[in-house]
Formats: C-alpha cells, structure tokens, sequence
C-alpha cells in the first residue's frame, strides 16, 4: 500500500485473536521509484533574449583569426618540395632546412655498388659512379659556401639515428634525372624507343569543325617482346598500333600536324643511342638506319584510316559529366587521354 493513511486506519481498527500471538509484523521506510523519467532542469532557462546582432569581437580576436586563416590558407601550406635524400614531393610544412655538416650523409654513400651511374656519350668511356653522398641535387640549396639540404621529416629521424632511410634514393632507388633527349618526346617517340613491348595500342581522333579531342586505348599482350635494334619495322608497328580519325570530314595536313602521333627521326635516334649508352636495359641495343629508313620524318609511323560519322558523341571514352567537344581543343597540339585494358579488364567484359 502506498497510502499512509489507509494503512493507519487498518493497524487501528485490527483486534488480535489467538491467531496472531505467533505473528509479527516489521515495518520498514522504502524508498519510492518514480515512472516519470522527463529530464529535469538543474536551472530555470534564462529570460534574456539572445542579442542580435552579436557582440562586436575585440580586436585582438579578431586579429588572430585571420593569422590563423593566412597560415592555413598560404602558399606554404598547399605547396611542396622534393626531399633531398628520397626525392618525394613532401609539403613544404613538413619539411627542414637542415645544413649539410649537421647530418651523417656517410651512410647515403655507397661506394663500390654502383647504385648510381655517370652519364656516357659513347661506348668508349667507362661506366662510373656519382661519387659523394646519393642526394636529389632539386632538393639541395646552396648559399654561397653553404649548403642546405631540405630533408622530410622521415628521412630526417632516420638519419639522425645513423640509418639508412626506408625511402632513400641510396637504398638503390636511384634513377637519375631525366636527360634533355628524353623530356619532350611524344606518345608514338616513346612507344618507338621501348625496347620490351607489352601492349597494343588503338588511337581515336574526334575531329570536328574546330576542336580535336584523341583517345588511346591499350590492350594488353600475353607475351612481351624484346628488341635488339629499335626503331620496330613499320611492317611489325602496323601490326600493335592503329590510328582513326572520326568525323565528318577527312584531316587535312594541319589536323595531322596537331595529333601527338608524329615522329622526328633524328630526335628518335638521338634517344635510342644516349638509352644504349646509360641504361643497363638497353644494353646490346642498336639503332637501325634501315629501319629508320622506312619511317618519314614528321610524320606518324603508320597510316591514318579515316571513318566519316556525323556524330561526334562516343559514350564509351567520355564521363557522364562530360561530351567530345568540352575536352577538344581549337588551337595548338592536340590532348588526349591513355584508357588501359588488362587481361583482367578484358576476361570481366
């Protein structure tokens, strides 16, 4: 009973008997459980209204706000730098500016091994090494006498603790920088200097009334091969590269000359000896003057098949978002994007 009074009225009104000498009764306080679980406030709500407009900030507030968006919005904190001793493009805020005599640059020396290789010009000089440390010279300052290194901060802990960092161009990641002769070649100048072949290739141009928009896609080949004298014959270049113009009318002389499909022979014999004399890949490689030979300079390695539409519309080598002549270009060399098919790629289709 949770009344107090009506349990008063029956203790008041009972009479014993016989029956109840051998009872007793133990009457206790228990707490009470409340059911109404509403959250009750420790405070009543305040009665002043919420100002607008709000309280002007102080100065000083206001001043180290925008400290704080400069620093977070500056060129520093979006740029990057290479690291000196792995060479990876590393945010400029992560990384030091560390002198060159406050490290220990002996454990990135490893005389002996030719983890680098000096530049040759002909057959007749021997292959050496890069002596000194092994250092990515894009991430290497110098102030007069000084020198500075600019390091991330892995590299940094590593060579602080007289390792070897994991990442390290010294750890035989050295490649070297890419020479003069190799920078400005185009797609089909790289696919003629490869000395394995592992792919076929299949070029489109859209062309329209103003704009050229190409595509190119790869497919994969079982096997590789590799080449002993390079430039391929055109006869086995027809066979793993095809390139098709679309439109409604043909290319003229001036369309062909915009596609990154054009060779320069002498540009492409000049890459294939400077990889003969430096790359351990290329080694035993010759230039073929007859294979040059069946090759016009200028010009793409292979025919042009021309297929007359009067839709430019291809679905399957644009994004939903996107159509041929948004990507096109009107004036200057053509741009293209590489789509890659594996054996993978080509078993799911």
């Amino acid at each position: 009973m949770n009344n107090r009074a009506a349990l008063s009225g029956l203790l008041s009104a009972h009479t014993c008997t016989d029956s109840c000498r051998d009872l007793a009764s133990i009457l206790y306080i228990s707490p009470v459980y409340h059911t109404d679980t509403r959250p009750v406030l420790s405070c009543p709500p305040s009665q002043d209204p919420v100002p607008f407009p709000p309280v002007v900030l102080p100065r000083s507030e206001i001043c180290h706000i925008v400290q704080e968006w400069c620093k977070v919005s500056s060129s520093d904190s979006y740029s990057e730098q290479p690291c000196a001793v792995c060479a990876r493009l590393t945010l400029c805020t992560d990384v030091s500016r560390v002198r060159d005599t406050a490290l220990d640059l002996s454990v990135l020396d490893r005389p002996g091994e030719y983890v680098t290789r000096a530049e040759r010009l002909s057959f007749s000089t021997p292959v050496q090494e890069i002596a000194g440390p092994i250092l990515c010279q894009d991430g290497v300052e110098r102030d007069g006498d000084d020198c500075y290194l600019v390091v991330c901060k892995p590299c940094l802990a590593a060579l602080r603790r007289h390792c070897i960092p994991r990442h390290a161009l010294a750890n035989g990641r050295w490649v070297g920088a890419c020479p003069e002769v190799l920078q400005d070649l185009t797609y089909v100048e790289q696919l003629m200097i490869a000395r394995f072949r592992h792919s076929f290739c299949v070029a489109q141009v859209s062309l329209g009334q103003r704009y050229l928009a190409a595509n190119v896609v790869t497919f994969g080949q079982p096997v590789e091969r590799a080449y002993k004298t390079l430039p391929p014959p055109r006869a086995e270049m027809e066979q793993i590269l095809a390139i098709l113009f679309v439109g409604p009318a043909r290319p003229s002389d001036e369309d062909v000359r915009r596609v990154p499909f054009l060779m320069r022979l002498r540009h492409l014999a000049r890459s294939i000896e400077w990889l003969a004399y430096n790359s351990e890949s290329y080694v035993g490689v010759e230039v073929s003057a007859e294979n040059l030979a069946q090759y016009e300079d200028g010009a793409p390695p292979v025919g042009i098949v021309h297929r007359s539409t009067s839709t430019l519309s291809d679905a399957t080598n644009t994004a939903s978002y996107e159509s041929v002549p948004d990507r096109g270009v009107q004036s200057g060399d053509c741009a293209f994007i590489v789509h890659a098919l594996t054996e993978e790629d080509l078993a799911d289709m």
